[in-house]
């Protein structure tokens, strides 16, 4: 056999592994029927849109779907925690703090959630009588949101996290998204059914969404990183795969995973509120691992996909290097898109 048949033998096997491996998630049908409003719907209190923000050229195609959803009723309230120090750039930083900032006079529903504010209500670590480890966690500030939010929250109020980059949302479906977070007392957290998500991408193709034709879209390791996390034309091509097939991603289930997700877009409950933030505080690594896996493995908690509702993440960091523009590619793609 000459080095070329070598060679495509070698791809056909790992492609039959990874079509044939055990799937590393459990899927099961929607257990109740839900019409997006009606006498069923009203069980939710306040549901809260948050986002780390931000850069204003993602979350101005966010916005229509803020102001969509609030005028229905869905959401309360849109939270823009002011995180835009994490700009490189100074000139982006103001004009990304200017652009939120205008986004909280412009709409009665939206706040700018400010450190300084935070400090002020003593939400910080340094204020919390048993807050005893220091660690990581101490000096990120996405800790201040969690506690935030576990002090806040009454039981049947839902709290939305959408990174800043989601670029669609099938708004249809998120009030029976919100609904099935309140009702479901024994499920920790909820994720939507994201386009360029690693783990979900390989779900999307193992029930029949995605083609081989796009590649090959194996499970990360531990759900981590992977071929997709890395490959800028890879996530183009899915995104524009996606926008002229939106309806092959819809399916009325429910997806249970084990290991790590990228939380794009998830969501809990009030009543999980501060053990969300417990979760979190208490685990050695980022939030997303303390989230996912951790959640899962150390304490035996449930987290699922919720298939119904197809929401599009923008890109990783892992994506960028490769390809600097990628980032104005896949925004033009949802800015043109009908």
């Amino acid at each position: 056999m000459g080095a070329a048949g070598l060679s495509s033998g070698l791809v056909f096997v790992y492609v039959l592994s990874v079509l044939l491996a055990p799937p590393p998630f459990a899927e099961w049908a929607a257990p109740f029927p839900c019409d997006s409003g009606g006498a069923e719907w009203g069980s939710a209190g306040s549901v809260y849109w948050t986002v780390f923000a931000g850069r204003r050229d993602r979350l101005a195609l966010q916005e229509k779907y803020w102001v969509q959803l609030y005028r229905e009723g869905t959401i309360t309230e849109v939270h823009l925690w002011d995180f835009t120090t994490k700009m490189a750039n100074l000139t982006d930083q103001r004009l990304n703090r200017q652009w939120i900032e205008e986004k909280e006079k412009q709409y009665e529903f939206v706040k700018v959630m400010r450190m300084r504010d935070m400090y002020a209500k003593n939400l910080t670590a340094k204020h919390w009588k048993y807050e005893t480890d220091p660690g990581k966690f101490r000096n990120k500030n996405w800790h201040i949101y969690y506690r935030y939010y576990g002090i806040i929250s009454n039981h049947n109020d839902v709290i939305l996290k959408v990174d800043d980059d989601i670029l669609y949302v099938n708004v249809s479906e998120v009030q029976c998204f919100v609904k099935f977070v309140v009702e479901h007392v024994d499920v920790f957290t909820v994720s939507a059914n994201v386009i360029n998500n690693g783990v979900i991408a390989h779900i999307q193709q193992t029930l029949g969404m995605l083609p081989m034709s796009l590649g090959v879209f194996e499970y990360p390791s531990h759900g981590a990183y992977g071929s997709l996390w890395e490959s800028p034309d890879k996530a183009f091509d899915l995104h524009r795969y996606f926008l002229s097939h939106k309806a092959d991603f819809y399916r009325d289930s429910i997806v249970q995973y084990n290991e790590r997700l990228s939380i794009n877009f998830v969501a809990w409950s009030g009543r999980r509120s501060m053990q969300v933030y417990e979760t979190v505080r208490m685990g050695p690594r980022g939030d997303e691992v303390c989230l996912t896996e951790g959640a899962t493995h150390t304490w035996g908690l449930t987290n699922v996909i919720y298939m119904r509702l197809v929401v599009a993440h923008g890109s990783f960091k892992g994506q960028a290097p490769k390809n600097p523009k990628l980032d104005q590619e896949i925004v033009k793609l949802y800015k043109d898109a009908k």
